[in-house]
């Protein structure tokens, strides 16, 4: 008897920590590497010269559990992926990644289509506002 109350509180503890950790959101610190840039291929190079000029810090070959980010915004924990995933590979990857709390911003098009680039500007402002809205702090 005393076995099984141990073991039900074993496995409530161990279902129980990870649904806490997700609850209280932590702040991401993210180390600012001069090489990121030259991990890229070359059409991949103008988006992350793009981000940047907008003052965001494009942390790039990010692991997050299964999948291999190319670029990633990691503090606003937002993926950010190009047009060379296919679509079901996208909708799986947007999946996992969304159960990992990261929200994802697919790139359809060209990478330097003027009309995506704007797009995905509204969408990185989105995510600084609710950023700073969160009890995060604010990001400068």
């Amino acid at each position: 008897m005393l076995q099984a109350i141990t073991l039900v509180l074993i496995v409530a503890i161990i279902l129980y920590i990870p649904i806490i950790n997700n609850l209280k959101p932590q702040p991401n610190l993210t180390a600012v590497k001069k090489s990121e840039r030259d991990l890229l291929k070359p059409n991949e190079r103008y988006l992350y010269d793009f981000i940047t000029s907008q003052g965001y810090y494009v942390s790039c070959s990010v692991n997050s559990g299964l999948v291999k980010l190319s670029m990633a915004l990691i503090p606003f924990r937002t993926a950010i992926i190009t047009n060379k995933t296919s679509q079901f590979n996208f909708v799986i990857m947007k999946w996992y990644l969304k159960l990992q709390g990261w929200k994802v911003y697919y790139l359809k098009g060209d990478n330097t289509d003027l009309h995506e680039l704007k797009e995905l500007k509204h969408f990185l402002e989105k995510q600084c506002r609710d950023y700073n809205n969160e009890d995060y702090g604010n990001v400068q």
